[in-house]
């Protein structure tokens, strides 16, 4: 059979930051691809700005990426946090996080680091943009994938791998072919997994030299909205606005804002305190292209069926106040593509049964580590918000520890993070290791017996709330 003699391919949809991240991995790894975009410019100025953590930037620099990568982005050192009566506490965990791992916790605009991430690939055959696609079936059982585009046009691959967001045409076509093929496998509950508690209204904006005066990231909670802001690359801050809605909405039945109520909302609190004399009006004045989405929430418990598996956005959703999301869907590329060289090694043509098999342990790698990152975040985005007499408790206790709650919960993440396994450790990261390991270990019994203390009581008393 012509199948039996064919190199293995993997079709990417979506070029996103996870999409791109992944073909990146793929081409070092030697696995031929083809990747589908809907959109003509790949670099489109959509959304704000990101925050790039250890975990994320030392796969970029894996990659090769992270001279271009830095060039364009803001170093943070601290992370500030004003409570409801003007109270500001100053956090140094982004500090403390490069000490630990080498690498700058830093924000960088969305359409800049899909643009470090795209410009090798200009020109590329394998990225085949104004593509969408409409339908992903098996002509044959033990057989290649078919992925047919709105134009007519098919691509066949041995795995098709969905990068394409929370809104996922991969995903939803994986639970049609479940249901077709193992009826009960993907439930109603699993289906409405990610849910939205909050509308964020966000944007960024060119802020005047005269009162650009931000070097850090700087959270003002209020009773049931947020306003963050972090400085970015020549004089650009991000901003969101984070509001608490009536009620939980499950995808996909959520709220959508038309420009003008999001419009309203801003007016409503104009007068927000941003730094300085900067309040949200002129965050919103500076601003040329802002934007309102649901800020959604959640992890699907099934992310491959098959011969398809999701990645990043589609099957794992956290709100910004934690600052991974970006984060974990290159960790999710990462790890993927590990699997992804692991199959094209095969000597024989694997059966649908194998494959699955094997995708099945890419999500078993990071399950565990993300469900706890997205009950922290769904935590973290209580307490900012000051949604509960208990988040503000929470908040306080939180604030009094002798321990950075933030740094350590970051580290726990980071220091297990995804890389990929045929690609060497970077010198940055291979020195800190080397430094961290030299250094005494222990907080002191004061320290220790604190968070022996304090951080179950904390956990108990949150966990039936928010898990």
């Amino acid at each position: 059979m012509e199948y039996e003699n064919s190199p293995f391919k993997v079709v990417i949809v979506g070029g996103g930051i996870t999409g791109l991240t992944l073909a990146h991995c793929l081409d070092r790894a030697g696995v031929d691809y083809v990747l589908l975009e809907k959109h003509i410019d790949i670099c489109a100025n959509i959304g704000g700005a990101i925050a790039v953590e250890p975990n994320g930037t030392q796969i970029l620099d894996q990659l090769g990426f992270y001279h271009d990568f830095k060039k364009k982005a803001h170093e943070l050192r601290g992370w500030y946090y004003r409570y409801p009566g003007g109270n500001l506490t100053e956090s140094l965990w982004p500090a403390m996080l490069k000490e630990r791992f080498g690498y700058p916790v830093v924000s960088i605009a969305r359409s800049d680091l899909l643009r470090v991430l795209s410009t090798s690939l200009q020109g590329d055959e394998r990225i085949k943009l104004g593509v969408t696609v409409t339908v992903i079936d098996q002509p044959q059982p033990n057989g290649p994938l078919s992925v047919t585009t709105s134009d007519g046009t098919k691509y066949t691959g041995d795995i098709v791998v969905g990068a394409d967001g929370v809104h996922s045409m991969t995903r939803a076509e994986m639970w049609r072919m479940a249901n077709l093929q193992r009826p009960g496998l993907i439930t109603e509950q699993d289906k409405k997994a990610i849910k939205v508690d909050y509308m964020g209204i966000f944007g960024l904006a060119k802020i005047p030299p005269e009162i650009l005066q931000l070097e850090d990231s700087i959270v003002h909670r209020h009773k049931k909205w947020t306003l963050m802001v972090m400085p970015c690359y020549e004089g650009t801050v991000t901003w969101i606005l984070s509001l608490r809605l009536d009620q939980p909405y499950f995808w996909p039945s959520v709220p959508r804002w038309s420009m003008d109520e999001a419009k309203a909302q801003v007016i409503a609190k104009a007068d927000a305190l941003a730094w300085g004399d900067v309040c949200l009006r002129d965050l919103w004045k500076y601003t040329a292209e802002p934007g309102v989405t649901p800020l959604y929430e959640g992890q699907l418990k099934t992310w491959s069926v098959g011969r398809i598996a999701c990645v990043g956005d589609s099957v794992f959703k956290t709100t910004p106040n934690l600052g991974l999301g970006a984060n974990l869907s290159i960790e999710s590329a990462a790890t993927i593509a590990n699997t992804l060289r692991q199959l094209s090694h095969s000597t024989t043509k694997l059966t649908d049964a194998q494959v699955d098999a094997e995708l099945n342990q890419y999500q078993k790698l990071l399950w565990d580590r993300f469900a706890t990152v997205d009950w922290i975040s769904q935590m973290i985005t209580r307490r900012d918000a000051v949604d509960s007499i208990r988040c503000l408790i929470t908040g306080f206790i939180m604030v009094k520890l002798p321990i950075d709650l933030a740094y350590t919960s970051a580290v726990d993440v980071i220091k297990v993070a995804s890389l990929l396994h045929y690609l060497p450790l970077p010198d940055r990261a291979r020195q800190a290791l080397v430094k961290h390991a030299a250094k005494k270990r222990g907080w002191g019994s004061i320290r220790v017996l604190a968070l022996c203390a304090t951080v179950p009581a904390l956990f108990l008393f949150l966990r039936f709330k928010y898990h």
